[in-house]
């Protein structure tokens, strides 16, 4: 089975690399604006309302989807331990530098 960077790249013909950092800016798009409780000009909620046209139909419904399969399984009973499960995959290194970038963002109040 491929991952997803080399399915998305046999599909589009785009380079692996290319890919990979396309998915990194949208995820990392994402994260902020939910990090920083973006607000939309419908009723306020990215969530709810901006993050289905930010990624579209689909891909809405399958990322929520995750969230949804993730609270029913109900995988890790404490926040602390799903972060665990999240993080493993990635180095100390790469924390870190993702954390630095995220350390540029405002926390939502509230």
């Amino acid at each position: 089975m491929s991952t997803l960077i080399e399915d998305i790249a046999a599909q589009t013909g785009l380079h692996p690399a290319t890919v990979e950092n396309v998915l990194g800016g949208v995820f990392a798009h994402m994260h902020r604006c939910f990090y920083e409780g973006q607000s939309v000009p419908i009723n306020g909620d990215y969530v709810g309302e901006g993050l289905r046209w930010d990624i579209g139909a689909e891909g809405y419904y399958h990322f929520i989807g995750i969230l949804v399969w993730l609270a029913r399984n109900d995988i890790h009973n404490q926040p602390g331990e799903l972060i665990e499960y999240a993080l493993r995959g990635l180095s100390s290194d790469a924390r870190e530098r993702f954390q630095q970038q995220m350390d540029e963002w405002t926390p939502r109040v509230g």
